[in-house]
């Protein structure tokens, strides 16, 4: 605190400046230092490759739930042709594994499930 007599005084009103002046050049170097920092480490965030891993595993995760869906209405479609091949007195058609599956997407080896 600098008393009342002493703020008239001209070199005490300079130094006050200078420090106030010192101060605001010591922040904004703080200042700046910190966005520096903030910037790389953004930079950083959004080469990272998180974002596109995470997309990956939602589609995989999509694509297997559509992939569910084709396997029941697979199956139920064979269920009715072997049961009206049945009411025909017809012997039901041999069991095919072959049809359509869905390919997944790689992802890359870094994403752990959570």
């Amino acid at each position: 605190m600098v008393s009342d007599e002493l703020r008239s005084d001209c070199e005490v009103r300079a130094d006050l400046h200078q420090r106030v002046d010192d101060v605001r050049d010591r922040l904004w170097s703080i200042s700046d230092e910190r966005k520096e920092q903030a910037e790389a480490e953004r930079a950083s965030v959004m080469s990272d490759g998180w974002l596109d891993d995470r997309l990956g595993l939602f589609d995989n995760h999509f694509i297997t739930l559509m992939q569910a869906e084709v396997d029941r209405y697979h199956d139920t479609v064979i269920l009715l042709k072997d049961y009206y091949r049945a009411m025909d007195g017809h012997a039901p058609d041999e069991l095919s594994t072959d049809y359509a599956r869905l390919p997944l997407l790689e992802v890359s080896a870094r994403v752990r499930l959570l």
